[in-house]
């Protein structure tokens, strides 16, 4: 039963996701992106294979990377929300 659940969960996740009008991405526990929906594709110019682990990074504009890796890397090293 939690194995179905837990399918359900994800799937309607992915629905919600890929129909939002906003940039979403998925890290895992570590800070490595697992999933971005089609509107962030199209907001950062990436494929979601280029975005998938670190590659995201390469969406931050250069003058707010040292900010935003800091401020990530804390929240990853904490495991809060970022």
């Amino acid at each position: 039963m939690a194995q179905k659940e837990l399918m359900t969960s994800e799937i309607e996740f992915r629905t919600l996701a890929e129909s939002s009008p906003v940039g979403i991405f998925r890290t895992d526990c570590d800070g490595a992106c697992i999933y971005v929906n089609k509107k962030w594709c199209e907001l950062s110019g990436m494929s979601r294979q280029e975005a998938i682990g670190n590659g995201w990074v390469k969406a931050i504009h250069p003058d707010d990377k040292e900010k935003t890796f800091k401020e990530w890397s804390s929240s990853v090293a904490k495991g809060v929300d970022f």
